[in-house]
């Protein structure tokens, strides 16, 4: 009895496809069924190893076979075809990223991905996803937990052997772009940074994960040669200032931490603020800011009510509180934050703006200036309003970030029994 193990090749991928178990005769010849192959497209099939069950050994001359093909394929055919399903699934992967022209460079990307485990190699149009095959130990860490027991005053220190033993992490990957035509440093990460977050995020997705980039280095072709890195870890985004002004009060902090403990809508609350100023893209940020505002808004303003404007005149068409930009309008009206000078002019035109943002990203993604499909939309004319590189435009999405933490902060005050 031997092992036999069948390999197959598509136009986008060599994968191992069965592992067959085969009787001998005396003669050495055997012969077994598969119980059937199924693939997704036209795939080469070979035997790729033989031998006794955990000694199987590679071997070179194989008989090709081919499943799934649209049309017959003769066996004078398979091997032709076999190369020309090569040839379509080389060229679908690792191709420039860019052209060649005068003003550009050739330079090398790579991304280096924090929280995400992989395995094997995938390949994308103009790179590969890597395993980053490297265990590494949190030593910083360990001595800031040091730190802080020598702060408190406590005698327990980490132990060296069992924290090199608990702390280890592999859950390292490498986004690669081994060719970006670009005229530089700026202009290749441009180049390549959305397509990094986009592959980050399909097999994050795929593996149920929740990566973030760390850092990128940047190689351009000499000579000499010449390189560029930058680290990705967000910066610090809160208070810089101390004491009870910046939110550091004792009464504040435990209002705020038992209505999050008894109330579950304000726990939503801030769990939604909190991962709008955890994320890096502004649209998506719009997007995330909103939906905190609309959720509040939902359990706090009854539908179908008339909404009017500082002067007096009805939302345009007649809107009512039963549509998102009067219903969360009219929550903003009435939950009375404070005094501020809002972008634009005033409370609708800002609400608005921001509604179109968000609109465009939850339609398209992301907000396109220019964009022919979205320049024909309703709500186009205030979303680029929020543009903030427009000359003279206000910074909307600071404002809505403020207005965000200052109603979920008036919700916390209402519910919190302190």
């Amino acid at each position: 009895m031997v092992q036999v193990v069948i390999d197959g090749a598509d136009d986008t991928e060599i994968m191992w496809l069965s592992t067959l178990s085969v009787a001998l005769d005396g003669t050495g010849c055997g012969t077994a069924t598969h119980p059937g192959i199924e693939v997704a497209r036209e795939t080469v099939l070979w035997v790729t190893a033989i031998g006794p069950e955990g000694q199987v050994e590679r071997i070179e001359t194989v008989a090709l076979s081919i499943v799934g093909s649209v049309d017959p394929v003769g066996r004078d055919d398979i091997v032709a075809r076999h190369v020309e399903i090569t040839s379509e699934r080389e060229s679908r992967y690792r191709q420039p990223m860019g052209l060649q022209a005068e003003g550009l460079a050739r330079h090398r990307v790579v991304y280096i991905v924090e929280n995400l485990l992989v395995t094997r190699t995938l390949h994308f149009q103009h790179g590969s996803v890597h395993a980053l095959d490297l265990t590494l130990h949190e030593s910083d860490l360990r001595a800031a937990v040091n730190h802080a027991l020598e702060m408190l005053g406590w005698p327990s220190r980490v132990d060296d052997e069992g924290w090199e033993t608990s702390m280890r992490r592999n859950d390292f990957a490498v986004i690669e772009f081994p060719e970006v035509w670009a005229s530089d440093w700026a202009d290749a990460e441009r180049s390549s940074l959305a397509d990094a977050e986009r592959y980050m995020s399909a097999i994050a997705f795929l593996r149920h994960a929740a990566p973030r980039l760390v850092m990128i280095v940047i190689e351009r072709e000499g000579p000499p040669i010449s390189s560029k890195m930058r680290a990705f870890r967000m910066p610090y985004r809160g208070n810089l200032v101390g004491g009870p002004i910046a939110g550091e009060n004792q009464v504040d902090f435990l209002a705020t931490a038992e209505a999050l403990n008894t109330d579950p809508k304000a726990a939503l609350y801030v769990s939604l603020y909190l991962d709008a100023q955890r994320d890096g893209n502004p649209d998506s940020r719009y997007f995330k800011l909103w939906s905190v505002l609309e959720t509040i808004a939902i359990n706090r303003i009854e539908p179908g009510q008339a909404v009017q404007l500082p002067d007096g005149t009805p939302w345009p068409d007649g809107a009512t509180t039963a549509q998102a930009a009067p219903r969360v309008f009219e929550f903003v009206r009435q939950s009375t934050p404070p005094q501020r000078d809002w972008p634009d002019g005033g409370l609708y035109p800002f609400i608005r703006a921001a509604y179109g943002r968000r609109t465009a990203t939850a339609h398209y993604g992301r907000f396109l200036p220019d964009n022919p499909d979205q320049l024909a939309k309703p709500w186009y004319e205030w979303a680029v309003r929020t543009i903030t590189d427009r000359p003279g435009s206000p910074d909307f999405l600071w404002e809505l970030e403020h207005l965000v933490h200052d109603v979920v902060a008036t919700e916390i005050r209402r519910v919190s029994p302190l």
